[in-house]
């Protein structure tokens, strides 16, 4: 009677509708009554209107809605009931009525009230789209369900899809991994998607195709629609269109989002195409290029000048099609440029310059018309003047748009049209092209893209164009500028005259620039020496106006370059080059460059353009110094040098190491040593606001690198002098010693490899290294750079170095000094860091130290050495013991003491080890160690963590204790000490182990490790579970890589020593994985450290086992991995059982095996959205057991082939027509895939049984047992073709495979391919037929 009253309210009340407490209580209502009392009720009372009229209410409240499907998606449920039949009939309404409903219901979700954030959370937590997806599927099916889908659902679909997909922080690869953990949202958002390919774009497909069939006409040539009766799908978006808000209304947001609505549709259309190949996609353009005429007809209403969103939707819309390899003809682009670029408004500037660069991506050819061309060229040139007009040029809101734009015009158009005309064999057009551009005034303060593009000719000009070509193209252009030279006087049109003259000069040196075939060059020698004497007379009449260009002098220089060296070498007699290098260096072209660079370097006020111009010309006077120096008997051409490297700063060295040759000139007078302190003077000489300032130090890197690789060992000498009198005061340098100094020449030296430089070298080094009193303040910073200098530098035995011969030098490194780093100064976290860091560096010196001299122990030098080493260890500890000092105060002590230590225990001989390491000495030390442990726990227990930060380094110290300690006293006492230290520490420390990220909790972490590496090492006696417990504890918690490792090791050494007796291991392994229960990830991480460790004995014993037989775990590990929901546990399990695959035999039976691949199948058909890890981790464990278990598989192919036929279900996609990749599954996948069936169909040669007929190979009869089941994995590859779609590249990984199979079924039965097609439909034989093409064309024989 309540829900009776409460519907009679629903319906007839609009109060009662808005009310959520009234469908809270109609939930309520509907859970207590039987289904089929709840249907004869809901019956009466036409549910479904109800609904329908509270999802018409304007714009429902977030709450109100979720409510209302609750409500719903509850009696949906309840239908899906075992006795839901006559509630599911109640809800089946006619098509008509559930093409209303739903097409209401999606119009309330797209226009409920919910926060931004909240929409796509509450689609997917209360599955809204639900209802309108299932009372659809429920509905009474009728012939016309596509054209009532389309005319009531089609708008409000395409919103809601548009609203999920701009949620702000929303992403489809963040839905996908909610939905890995069960979240339904997206499977909801794929469904409406489907339901829009299924009910809209497929019938119009078959409608398209007809008609192209009844027409007779080749698919590749239908015209995209026309003006003439609409189409199919035209009127199928009848509704759609006008749906459309109207155009006047810009403030509706409608308006905005009915764009974006229109490429989420193109996206539904073309992702419902199955176009692998090119051919196949040539076939589908037509289509593609009908829906997008539709789409487009749909949107285009009103252009809002220059922001119109139909452009905006275009720029969408073209890179969707290019997504899919689809593409679009060049007659249609081309109308869609001539529509929507924008160029009917006539300003160039506001072109629709995004949609013209995708254009140009989708098709440059569009522009390869010389006429479509030249419009596009000049609309770029006009759109770049109109730019420059605009306010001042250095204003940086104008400089920042023009650079962008001019990326664009760049990068994304003028260069991909450039390899369009190159692909067309037209490249020569182009340069004409090109030519005219350049004959605009631009202002020579902003960047212009016909300025700049000679790096995009250079890879086209000799590919592209004939030798012929470009000769023919050089000659003519070195003639303008000749004419254009003798015509501006003449006429007097000398402006006219100069941007003729620098146009011919732009295009030249883009022709010159791609050139480098020798032969080629040859036969341009003529035009290359008239070229230069064009060059030269240039400069002689316009001098001062000339070398504004940057260009002008380019191709100076690369005039030089090539035509010189031949020149020279053609010469017989030393006085014509001697002649000739004096012409050149005292001519204007030469006196203007050195001009021209000082007054702009001078000059602070000077534009970019300038700027550029002074730096090419110090490159061309830097090469024909370069080149001329061998020739000139005045000593102009190094002077010419001395001047440019002594005045160019050390940021801009890039011309000098263009032509590495000018260093090693320089050293003939000294100047390169002056030049090097310049530069290094240039960096000492900042702030120490800008110590970290790393431009100078990068350019001064560059030398080194260029003087390394062209094996300049004078240039490094030098460098090596330079850097290493910064490092102390002397006669080279006045100013006493500071930081910057020292800084800079510790890095350069640094930056020098140490295999480019000589023993004697690396000793200096070193020397000075050592050697070098730090300065009070940056002390620590100089440490750190003296100890990564000095690791550098023993990456090579330097036998002679004093920190190799030296007993005390290593200790004075450690010594504690009061550095202070002005810069850390007040932080006392990064203070830590950097303390540690020096100790890392310590660490890593005094090892390498040590490594030096064990490999030379026999030597009487190494062992004075390390007999030394041995002394100052014994005083240090003396020292330390006696004056009680702490472990923070001598931190690196300590660090060197345990390097020393530990390496005289592992590296030594016994009788060098017997007198290095003193039982005595050892026994101190490690009372020591104890007695420093004990006090740094209680005060960092207590909350102190001045001591206790350093107590893992104690512990560390204690861990790689010598030996010898223990003949040293009492070692009983020792242990007993040691396993009371650490019991504590576990005690007081593992309560309070959290799973979080800072300092304070990975120093417990370290802490515990460190505990637990002592248990395992000196086997102390703290509990046969604490190891394990511990273990498995900081593993749940989170370590560091290196602690992580750590930790596994000690485990493994703590199986095979302390549970290697009778009775301990199997006891472990219960530990590991009771019976009964699920286990953790990181307790099966510990179970493969312990699996790794058993051996047979171990288990043989089964009174004394917890086991009750060898494959008692394997079979726990198979079901956990079957049933667990848990993706890490499942991975984990997957390791463990290839483990005992892989080394364990003897814990495998038949059983064992055939369970295993039963598990693998279960659990790859079960894998979800994670199928991708699944996967790797099924195949991994398969090819485990192909390797080593073949022969015992050969009679369970039943089992095999429906493991196979999974695996490759999972390659593809999970819903028909639509490219919607379950799982992830990428190329990668399906070269394991593939390796597997190469591996099954492929056997390795086995030898000969004794007694058997060499006639016979077995490898071959095995090879065609498995051929006779590999016709029902083709077949089911072949299936699966056609219900699903592979992403780009697996369809190329998986090719081996097929062919291992096409090659064992052919071995098998020659005419296997028949009887496998004969058994198969026409679809799938056709795909058949292509993967026998395929492997007939290109595999036969290389299956393997």
């Amino acid at each position: 009677m309540v829900l009776k009253w409460l519907l009679e309210k629903l319906k007839k009340s609009d109060v009662a509708r808005l009310s959520i407490s009234s469908w809270t209580l109609s939930s309520t209502a509907f859970r207590l009554l039987a289904p089929e009392r709840l249907a004869t009720l809901l019956a009466s009372a036409d549910i479904l209107s109800i609904f329908q009229d509270s999802a018409k209410e304007c714009k429902l409240s977030g709450g109100l809605l979720v409510a209302v499907t609750d409500c719903l998606n509850l009696l949906l449920e309840l239908s899906n009931g075992p006795r839901g039949a006559s509630l599911k009939a109640t809800l089946s309404a006619d098509a008509a009525i559930a093409a209303e409903f739903a097409g209401a219901w999606l119009t309330a979700v797209d226009q409920a009230n919910f926060d931004v954030s909240d929409k796509v959370s509450a689609v997917a937590n209360h599955s809204l789209l639900n209802p309108a997806i299932q009372l659809w599927a429920l509905r009474k099916r009728r012939a016309d369900d596509n054209e009532l889908f389309a005319d009531s659902c089609l708008a409000s679909a395409a919103y809601v899809l548009e609203s999920l997909s701009l949620q702000p922080g929303v992403s489809s690869g963040k839905r996908k991994r909610k939905d890995a953990d069960g979240n339904t949202g997206t499977g909801h958002v794929r469904a409406l998607e489907s339901l829009i390919a299924k009910h809209v774009f497929l019938p119009a497909r078959t409608v398209f195709s007809k008609e192209q069939q009844r027409n007779g006409v080749s698919s590749a040539s239908v015209e995209a629609p026309s003006d003439g009766p609409p189409s199919d799908l035209q009127r199928r978006l009848a509704q759609y269109k006008a749906a459309r808000p109207a155009s006047g209304d810009f403030l509706d947001s409608r308006v905005w989002r009915y764009y974006p609505s229109v490429t989420a549709l193109l996206d539904i259309a073309l992702r419902c195409l199955i176009a692998s190949t090119p051919n196949q996609r040539l076939k589908e353009r037509p289509w593609v290029e009908s829906v997008f005429a539709s789409l487009l007809d749909c949107a285009v209403a009103f252009r809002l000048e220059n922001a119109s969103p139909v452009q905006s939707m275009l720029v969408d819309m073209l890179p969707v099609v290019r997504k899919h390899a689809f593409s679009l003809s060049r007659a249609m682009l081309t109308e869609l440029v001539g529509k929507h670029g924008g160029r009917n408004i006539g300003v160039s500037e506001l072109m629709n310059w995004k949609l013209v660069a995708e254009v140009v991506r989708m098709d440059a050819n569009v522009y390869t018309d010389r006429a479509v061309a030249e419009r596009l060229f000049n609309d770029i040139s006009s759109a770049h003047l109109a730019l420059g007009r605009k306010g001042k040029p250095h204003e940086p809101v104008n400089l920042d748009h023009s650079v962008s734009l001019f990326s664009l015009w760049k990068y994304d158009i003028v260069a991909k049209v450039v390899q369009a005309f190159a692909q067309n064999r037209d490249l020569l057009t182009f340069i004409a092209l090109w030519h005219e551009q350049l004959h605009e005034n631009f202002r020579a303060s902003s960047r212009c893209v016909w300025l700049e593009l000679d790096r995009a000719l250079v890879p086209l000009l000799e590919n592209h164009l004939t030798e012929r070509q470009i000769i023919d193209c050089v000659a003519r252009y070195q003639t303008s500028i000749k004419l254009a030279q003798a015509d501006g006087p003449r006429t007097k049109d000398v402006r006219t005259a100069r941007v003729e003259s620098c146009a011919s000069v732009v295009v030249v040196c883009g022709l010159l620039c791609g050139i480098h075939t020798s032969g080629l060059i040859d036969n341009l020698q003529g035009e290359l020496s008239a070229l230069f004497e064009v060059l030269l007379e240039l400069f002689e009449q316009n001098a001062a106006t000339t070398a504004e260009y940057p260009q002008i002098w380019a191709l100076f220089t690369r005039v030089f370059e090539l035509w010189f060296p031949t020149w020279a070498a053609g010469q017989a007699s030393r006085e014509s080059l001697v002649k000739r290098a004096d012409e050149i260096l005292s001519s204007t072209a030469v006196q203007q460059a050195e001009t021209f660079a000082a007054a702009v370097r001078v000059d602070k006020e000077s534009n970019m353009a300038a700027a550029n111009a002074a730096c090419e010309a110090d490159g061309l006077l830097t090469v024909l110094s370069n080149a001329l120096h061998h020739y000139d008997t005045t000593g102009r051409a190094l002077k010419v040098v001395d001047r440019i490297v002594r005045h160019i700063p050390a940021t801009d060295l890039q011309h000098i190491l263009n032509v590495p040759a000018v260093l090693v000139n320089l050293g003939e007078d000294g100047i390169r040593n002056d030049v090097l302190f310049d530069w290094l003077g240039d960096s000492s000489g900042r702030t120490e606001k800008d110590l970290n300032d790393s431009t100078i130090i990068d350019s001064v890197r560059a030398v080194i690198a260029t003087a390394v690789a062209n094996s300049q060992t004078a240039v490094v000498e030098d460098i090596v002098r330079v850097a290493l009198a910064f490092l102390e005061p002397g006669d080279m340098i006045d100013e006493p010693l500071d930081v910057a100094n020292v800084l800079n020449g510790l890095q350069v030296l640094a930056d020098v490899p140490a295999t480019a430089l000589s023993t004697q070298q690396r000793k200096r080094i070193l020397d000075g290294a050592v050697a070098l009193e730090e300065p009070q303040i940056s002390g620590l910073e100089i440490l750190q750079r003296r100890l990564l200098l000095m690791v550098r530098m023993l990456e090579l035995p330097c036998p002679e170095a004093v920190v190799c011969t030296d007993p005390t030098a290593l200790w004075r490194l450690g010594k504690p000094g009061k550095e202070h780093n002005g810069a850390l100064a007040g932080t006392v976290e990064a203070t830590s860091i950097h303390h540690e860091k020096t100790v890392e560096l310590l660490d890593q010196l005094a090892e390498l130290v040590i490594k030096h001299l064990v490999a030379r122990q026999g030597q009487d030098a190494s062992q004075r050495m390390l007999f030394g080493l041995a002394s100052e260890a014994k005083q240090q500890i003396d020292v330390m013991c006696r004056s009680g000092s702490t472990f923070s105060g001598n931190r690196r002590m300590f660090s060197i003491l345990k390097v020393v230590l530990s390496h005289f225990d592992t590296g030594l001989r016994p009788e060098l080890k017997e007198r290095c390491l003193e039982p005595a000495t050892l026994g101190t030390y490690a009372k020591f160690l104890l007695r420093t442990a004990k006090k740094s726990h209680p005060q960092d227990h207590q909350g102190s963590a001045s001591e206790g930060h350093h107590l893992p380094n104690v512990l560390d110290a204690l861990l790689v204790m010598p030996e010898a300690v223990k003949t040293a006293g009492n070692t009983i006492d020792f242990r007993a000490k040691l396993t009371a230290l650490v019991s504590d520490i576990l005690d007081a420390r593992l309560t309070n182990l959290l799973d979080t990220r800072n300092v304070a909790a990975q120093i417990e972490r370290v802490t515990l490790v460190r505990c637990v590496e002592l248990t395992c090492r000196w086997g102390l006696a703290v509990g046969d579970e604490v190891v394990p417990d511990v273990a498995r504890r900081l593993l749940d918690a989170g370590l560091q890589p290196r602690e992580h490792a750590a930790l596994l090791t000690a485990f493994h050494h703590g199986c095979t020593r302390n549970y290697a007796q009778a009775g301990s291991m199997p006891w472990l392994l219960e530990l590991l994985l009771p019976s009964g229960t699920t286990a953790s990830a990181s307790q099966l991480t510990l179970l493969q450290v312990a699996i790794s460790t058993l051996n047979r004995e171990q288990l043989d014993k089964p009174s004394e086992m917890a086991l009750s037989t060898p494959q008692e775990i394997v079979h726990r590990l198979l079901r956990l991995v079957k049933e667990t929901p848990e993706l890490t546990v499942r991975r984990r399990a997957c390791v463990c059982i290839a483990t005992v695959l892989r080394e364990k035999p003897f814990m495998t039976n038949q059983y064992m095996l055939e369970t295993t691949v039963s598990t693998l199948h279960a659990i790859v058909l079960a894998a979800g959205d994670a199928g991708g890890m699944v996967f790797l981790d099924a195949c991994r464990v398969f090819t485990i057991l192909l390797q080593q278990y073949r022969s015992r598989l050969k009679d369970r192919m039943n089992l095999v082939v429906p493991l196979l036929d999974a695996l490759v279900s999972r390659l593809f996609g999970n819903a028909k027509g639509l490219k919607e990749q379950r799982g992830g599954l990428s190329s990668r996948h399906a070269r394991v895939l593939a390796r597997i069936l190469q591996l099954l169909c492929n056997p390795p040669q086995t030898r000969s049984r004794p007694k058997t007929s060499d006639l016979v190979d077995d490898a071959r009869k095995a090879q065609a047992h498995v051929g006779q089941y590999m016709q029902f994995v083709l077949h089911h590859y072949c299936k699966q073709v056609l219900e699903g779609t592979l992403i780009e590249g697996v369809s190329d990984a998986i090719r081996p495979g097929l062919w291992a199979m096409i090659e064992a079924m052919q071995v098998n039965d020659t005419n296997a391919r028949w009887v496998l097609s004969a058994a198969m439909s026409s679809g799938e034989r056709e795909q058949l037929s292509r993967v026998y093409h395929d492997y007939e064309t290109f595999g036969k024989g290389k299956s393997g």
